[in-house]
């Protein structure tokens, strides 16, 4: 007499069953789960900027050789700048659903009445081609140059110590950290770790060390007319090569065929830049977003024809596709994501990656006692990105070693409110497509992603007991009226002691014709100083002359009617045109960059 299969044997049966279904569209939902994560993790990686914890970026001064050679490499100026996001508003939030239906509503109408979508299908895609060449650029530039700092990181470590780069003298010189840092030993390979201990001969090292120095390497350019355009963009060797292969990508899509990996790339780059360019700006405002389009995508999907029928009848970029294996009649087809199952939820994702390095910060401030009250102490910033493969290569596990050098900086930050909400979001969709496949039917991924996400971040907030600094974390940016008042404060000093140093030493006297024609140049050279006064060392002088040069540059500037410029930078070529002296300014210098070569027509 046979018995009844108990609950648990039952349980185990349907979940058998079910995975019979799910069985032949696993690669297919495990290649959806990765490409939707790739553009969310990396975005909002690339979205970090200093927070309002850490401390604000020291003022560029001038430096001896000697100081420039100590340098990790020539570091790029913009880490310390703090990245402006286009954040929402309450009543953004709220207008977006209203917005998303009757832009939906308009499209569908318009496939409807029009009997041939080519028309349609030509115009959009030449939009989002135009759009999409700038974001397949960005995000190219941005891959070339994470490959390049694998190969060539800053720091690397082995089982002799820690490696840093000299990219002054071309070499790579063992550290040790006693009182202060002593270069024990140097040799020529800027590779890393192993790689190093390959035999290349002394031309291979050369010619490694100058592809090394391809991203520090910038062409400036500069366009103005007057009260009409003021543009400036900076060139790297990655942005080129990006813009080329750009190009190349963006007109095999518009002109030839548009198979589904040229279709992922674009939609790819479209949720990479926009994911730098968006923010929810609080955590509450990114509840209402989420919870508003929640709602959109139920009623959109379930209760009218409308996503499905835009999402198949359009052949633009604004979804994924993956193969999927052919169905019971031997059809093979394509498995769809919109970009809003990407972007919406990416929002919060690198919100909370930016949440983390805030708090980061923050726990590391500290309170000091001076005698006008107390002063709180910040760290100094460090941007995460570029230090990812210094933190990979100095690694504990590649050797046991001593104490970190002083100078070794990783920007490695504890990312628990990151990781919990890509958790989320990866329960989330997993849940989605396997409802998908089991009652097969379109279903609207926020459905589940929202909640997942949500239920995520708040969730671990509750239980580390941060519900309170959560909610009230922001990423508007709010003027101090003090600050600025302090800042014109200072600016009013400057002028007068500038006023106090010009009456003692003007430029207009003849004593100081051949200072004029080098100010004219726009060069200023080592050992000639604005005042003659006595005790001052090289930097005091150097310094001084910059400023003067800033101010007239800048009075030229506002005269021109029309000027275009092309700067190119090379921190190498600097440091040899300066023979061991102090480095050359010039005027582009006094604005914060520095140029090799100057061309300006104008």
């Amino acid at each position: 007499m046979s018995s009844e299969p108990g609950l648990w044997a039952e349980i185990a049966g349907i979940v058998a069953f079910n995975f019979s279904k799910i069985q032949p569209y696993l690669w297919t939902e495990l290649h959806i789960v990765f490409a939707s994560l790739l553009p969310i993790i990396t975005a909002a990686h690339a979205s970090l900027s200093r927070p309002s914890s850490a401390a604000n970026p020291k003022t560029r001064k001038a430096r001896t050789v000697e100081e420039i050679g100590q340098e990790e490499d020539s570091e790029d100026e913009e880490e310390d700048n703090v990245q402006h996001l286009e954040g929402f508003s309450r009543s953004d939030a709220l207008y977006m659903p209203l917005f998303a239906g009757i832009t939906l509503t308009g499209l569908y109408f318009l496939i409807k009445w029009l009997k041939d979508l080519n028309l349609l299908n030509k115009v959009l895609n030449y939009y989002f081609s135009t759009v999409g060449f700038f974001s397949i650029c960005k995000l190219l530039a941005d891959f070339l140059d994470f490959g390049h700092s694998f190969f060539f990181p800053r720091w690397y470590a082995d089982s002799k110590g820690y490696w840093r780069a000299i990219g002054t003298k071309r070499t790579m010189a063992l550290v040790r950290q006693a009182a202060g840092e002593t270069v024990v030993e140097e040799h020529r390979s800027p590779l890393p770790g192993v790689l190093r201990k390959l035999p290349l001969p002394a031309s291979v090292n050369s010619f490694l060390w100058a592809v090394r120095e391809i991203p520090s390497h910038k062409i400036t350019f500069k366009f103005y007319i007057h009260r009409i355009v003021a543009a400036r963009t900076h060139l790297t060797a990655s942005t080129i090569i990006g813009m080329f292969l750009g190009s190349i990508a963006t007109g095999c899509y518009f002109f030839f065929d548009k198979p589904w990996y040229l279709t992922n790339l674009m939609g790819w780059a479209f949720s990479y830049s926009a994911l730098q360019l968006i923010s929810p700006t609080t955590f509450g405002i990114g509840n209402l977003i989420l919870g508003g389009l929640f709602v959109y995508d139920i009623i959109m999907v379930f209760y009218t024809p409308m996503m499905v029928t835009v999402a198949k009848n359009l052949d633009i970029p604004i979804k994924l596709l993956f193969p999927r294996p052919a169905d019971k009649d031997g059809k093979a087809g394509f498995s769809m994501l919109g970009l809003g199952d990407i972007v919406v939820p990416g929002m919060m994702i690198a919100l909370a990656l930016r949440f983390d390095l805030h708090l980061h910060y923050l726990r590391q401030q500290k309170t000091k006692e001076k005698d006008e009250g107390k002063q709180v102490w910040t760290a100094d910033y460090v941007a995460p990105g570029k230090y990812f493969w210094t933190h990979f290569w100095t690694s504990s596990w590649f050797s046991n070693r001593g104490p970190r050098p002083d100078m070794l900086r990783t920007g490695a930050f504890p990312k628990t409110y990151f990781w919990a909400s890509v958790i989320g979001y990866t329960v989330g969709m997993i849940t989605t497509l396997w409802i998908m496949v089991i009652f097969n039917h379109a279903q609207p991924a926020l459905l589940w992603l929202v909640p997942s996400v949500l239920g995520s971040l708040w969730g671990t907030a509750f239980v580390r007991g941060e519900v309170k600094l959560m909610w009230n974390y922001t990423e508007a940016v709010e003027e101090d009226p003090e600050t600025d008042d302090e800042a014109n404060k200072k600016d009013d000093k400057k002028d007068k002691s500038a006023k106090k140093t010009n009456n003692d030493s003007s430029i207009f006297n003849r004593d100081h014709e051949p200072k004029l024609q080098k100010a004219l140049a726009g060069v200023v050279e080592e050992g000639d100083s604005a005042t003659e006064g006595e005790g001052e060392d090289e930097r005091t002088k150097s310094k001084k002359k910059v400023e003067k040069l800033e101010n007239r540059f800048r009075r030229d500037k506002a005269n021109d009617l029309f000027f275009f410029s092309v700067g190119h930078y090379s921190p190498l070529r600097r440091v040899k045109a300066t023979q061991g002296q102090v480095p050359k300014y010039s005027a582009d210098e006094a604005e914060g960059e520095r140029s090799g070569k100057r061309l300006r027509t104008g």
